[in-house]
């Protein structure tokens, strides 16, 4: 039925289907009706709009959702969600606009010509633009048969909502049948949501309480839903807002009574923002309390109503009481791109990245008699934002102390009756507008032969902020060893024959993320191919240092025969292991050497490689990275700047690059012109006694990826190791340096001086 209700012209205007039944005067002074009888059509005479829909389905780990709407009433056909005490629902996309007026619903399984597992709840929902409204006289409660029928008023929509919840066994439809014709758009779009705040909803998250303002179904001035603020509010560790068995919201009546924001809305009609309040049930339900849940859960909540009801996108807020004032700051933190305030009440402060308040509107309030989470650690962190995130840090965050207040009703509800907080939730907008995910590039795809034995992804990744994390994922192929997943470098070992599938992923500070795909195939060798030696092609030795170890690795699947080094220039030497992989050289003086190494497999293929040795004195080193511009991955508030690794100040109290916790976290140089770099050296921690980077390596940028430097990786320092000088295989040339902090997660990387060292007397730009 389309409602077109217009009382500033006195009429009420109903339609239904194409004869208008009913036009009444609504003044004092005149009533006349004038009445068209018409017959409906019959169920059969309408068209079944939902068969073949697209249908989706949220949490469901059963059978696809479209057995639901595939006119087929076998057991072998039906949907079960797979879940246990949850609500489920099923969303069906009507392609366009139908005016509906029946439904049956063929529940559970017919087992021995019995039906079982029937829902004890399901109704049918429509979607009107402001909310999804159930469909009256299409909702039951404790159904014995398999098939339950509903016949209603007319309702015109261009979506569907099917809703069980059975607490005792998975919820199961074999098929759902609307039947109705195609109409028009309605012209007139006014809600028909159940305002007020003792409305309960049920929900595959969480039921939860709902708070809708009276004129929230009134269109604004161009006819489309007007926008209101949206507030999550959580209760806290044994508190509750619905009763056990889910069928109402709970009443202030004391201790038993509902607890949080929800409480003040009660009986208030004129509140001007929706607010969503979840149940949580410790005991018997999935919970915000519980880690497996946290804090994505609320999230998606968020999300789910930002979808579903009629909200400003720049006005939404979370907030909670004790226990749920945490998980909203850790929420919050998790995706700040949500929110536009938090407002913790009875928590204390314990996020130790206070910057990240500064994303947000904050009111905290705590009692003053509050021990267990006083509001004084709230005044701390209030009194530290300047100095720790910059000024003018603290603009947006307000701390209400509450006199006489402890951990109990004397504070929350105080907080929440307050003119001040429910203002907060009104009155403040977004402070971070819009954010782009990275762009991620996981590489080309290529083929190995299952000789090399292994293979080296290398991925690049950018953003509008920063790369927070990265993480590569195996999504086919048998089953090998992985090294570096939470780097840009993947690198796979112990390779079998087949197609291999990887995902890379970077993260950025809001969490969002980017992803890219890359092929590796492992082939067979040719028939057969000579060894491969792997050999730096240049080695510097500083006298008074006379000796040097020659280091390759040879592979060749078919075995190798023999092995031979031998020298082709420069004065005479000692030499021993000339048949191994390592040559150990001796007698070294001033000047340049050549030796070559050939290998020789088990079917007679060989090949050669080289490597020159240039031994000098009186090296003189220069450091080009001196002034350079720097970025960082990520740097911890508090003037912990990345410039600060290029000032040339080496003090052991220099000022520091420090990146903070985290895992893939580098600092890098440009150095504005290719250079041809032999050496670093790393000065890192403070005072030479704290914060050392123990487990670090060198990439430069080749053009295309960052590729790691051969003798540019240290790894089990200690903290002595305050200044390490790393002296590479052979000189790379590069334009671009990246240090990579390897150390753990909750290591801090600190950083005083890079050193990045030639001995050459003039840049490569021309010879490049």
């Amino acid at each position: 039925m389309r409602h077109l209700v217009d009382t500033r012209f006195g009429w009420l205007f109903i339609s239904w289907g194409c004869c208008s039944v009913m036009k009444i005067s609504l003044t004092k002074s005149l009533f006349s009706v004038l009445l068209c009888v018409a017959s409906l059509p019959s169920a059969s005479a309408l068209d079944n709009v939902v068969s073949g829909k697209p249908v989706s389905t949220y949490f469901s780990v059963g059978t696809p959702a479209a057995r639901a709407v595939d006119n087929n009433l076998a057991n072998n056909s039906a949907w079960s969600s797979g879940l246990k005490k949850r609500a489920v629902e099923l969303t069906i996309e009507l392609n366009g606009f139908f005016e509906v007026s029946s439904a049956e619903f063929h529940v559970g399984k017919i087992v021995d010509g019995t039906p079982r597992f029937i829902p004890e709840v399901f109704e049918l929902q429509y979607y009107d633009d402001y909310c999804w409204v159930p469909v009256e006289n299409a909702s039951f409660r404790g159904f014995a048969g398999d098939k339950a029928e509903a016949s209603f008023a007319p309702v015109i929509t261009d979506r569907l909502r099917y809703i069980s919840v059975d607490p005792d066994g998975h919820n199961n439809l074999r098929e759902l049948k609307v039947f109705g014709v195609s109409t028009d758009e309605p012209v007139l779009k006014t809600g028909h949501c159940e305002t007020g705040g003792r409305v309960m909803v049920r929900g595959p998250l969480f039921d939860v309480a709902r708070y809708l303002p009276e004129d929230y179904n009134t269109p604004d001035a161009s006819g489309n839903p007007k926008k209101w603020p949206l507030v999550i509010s959580m209760h806290g560790i044994g508190g509750q807002i619905l009763d056990v068995a889910r069928t109402r919201v709970l009443d202030d009546s004391g201790n038993n009574g509902i607890k949080g924001f929800h409480k003040q809305l009660l009986d208030v009609t004129d509140y001007p923002a929706i607010v969503l309040s979840p149940a949580c049930h410790p005991n018997t339900d999935p919970c915000w309390f519980d880690p497996k849940n946290i804090p994505n859960a609320i999230n998606q909540l968020t999300r789910k109503a930002i979808q579903e009801y009629a909200v400003d996108e720049d006005r939404v807020f979370i907030t909670g009481l004790s226990g749920g004032g945490k998980r909203a700051i850790e929420s919050a933190f998790i995706e700040p791109e949500l929110y536009a305030g938090i407002a913790p009440i009875a928590y204390k402060q314990s996020q130790s990245n206070i910057c990240q308040y500064t994303a947000f509107h904050v009111s905290a309030y705590g009692g003053n008699r509050d021990l267990r989470h006083p509001p004084t650690t709230w005044i701390s962190t209030r009194n530290a934002l300047n100095t720790t995130c910059g000024a003018g840090a603290d603009e947006h965050f307000e701390v209400t102390v509450i006199n006489g207040g402890n951990h109990s009703g004397s504070t929350w509800d105080t907080a929440y009756a307050s003119a001040e907080l429910q203002d907060f939730f009104i009155t403040n907008t977004k402070l971070i507008q819009g954010n782009t995910k990275p762009v991620v590039d996981a590489g080309p795809d290529k083929t190995v032969y299952i000789s090399q034995g292994s293979f080296t992804l290398q991925a690049a990744a950018t953003d509008d902020g920063t790369i927070t994390r990265t993480e590569w994922e195996q999504l086919s192929g048998p089953a090998i060893e992985l090294l570096d997943t939470n780097t840009l470098t993947l690198r796979g070992s112990n390779i079998v024959l087949g197609e291999y599938v990887f995902r890379f992923t970077a993260f950025d500070e809001f969490n969002e993320s980017g992803s890219d795909d890359v092929v590796v195939t492992v082939v067979d060798d040719p028939e057969n191919m000579p060894p491969v030696i792997r050999l730096a092609t240049q080695k510097t030795v500083e006298l008074p240092a006379t000796t040097v170890m020659l280091t390759a690795e040879v592979i060749d699947p078919d075995g190798i025969l023999s092995m031979q080094w031998q020298q082709v220039s420069g004065g005479v030497v000692g030499l021993n292991g000339q048949q191994s992989e390592v040559l150990s050289v001796s007698g070294l003086q001033e000047g340049r050497y050549a030796f070559t190494l050939t290998a020789t497999d088990s079917l007679g293929l060989s090949a050669t490689a080289g490597i020159e040795v240039n031994v000098v004195r009186n090296v003189v080193w220069r450091n080009v990275a001196v002034t350079k511009p720097v970025t960082a991955s990520a740097t911890q508030a508090g003037g912990y700047r990345p410039e600060h690794i290029t000032d040339g100040n080496i003090q052991p109290k220099a000022p520091t690059w420090a990146s903070g916790k985290g895992n893939n976290r580098y600092i890098e140089v440009d150095l504005l012109q290719p250079y041809s770099l032999s050496r670093i050296v790393v000065h890192s921690g403070y005072n030479h006694t704290r914060f050392i980077m123990k487990n670090f390596d060198v990439r430069v940028y080749d053009g295309a990826a960052w590729v790691p430097v051969a003798g540019g990786e240290f790894s089990g320092g200690t903290n002595a190791d305050y200044e390490v000088t790393l002296t590479f295989d052979e000189s790379v040339v590069a334009q671009k340096v990246r240090l990579y902090c390897n150390n753990a997660y909750a290591e801090n990387c600190v950083l005083r001086e890079v050193e990045l060292l030639t001995t050459d007397n003039i840049s490569l730009n021309d010879t490049l």
